[in-house]
């Protein structure tokens, strides 16, 4: 999201074809759709960690190898 990508562009036509408007649903509608997706994976995320302490053990050795790593 913090490159100019896919969704820019369309609010981009959007703004040229059919005026500000339409452009500020288009925007609207994409990011009630990226709140969305965002909020289904992390609840389904966070039943996977809840239910297995297996994957959360995993989850927490593999952010600690990465911040070993950032640190060396």
């Amino acid at each position: 999201m913090a490159s100019p990508g896919p969704d820019f562009a369309i609010v981009l036509r959007q703004s040229l074809m059919h005026g500000r408007r339409i452009a500020i649903w288009t925007s609207i509608g994409i990011g009630t759709g990226i709140s969305l997706h965002i909020t289904y994976s992390l609840l389904g995320i966070g039943l996977l960690f809840k239910s297995s302490v297996a994957a959360f053990t995993l989850l927490k050795c593999t952010g600690e190898a990465d911040l070993a790593w950032l640190g060396v």
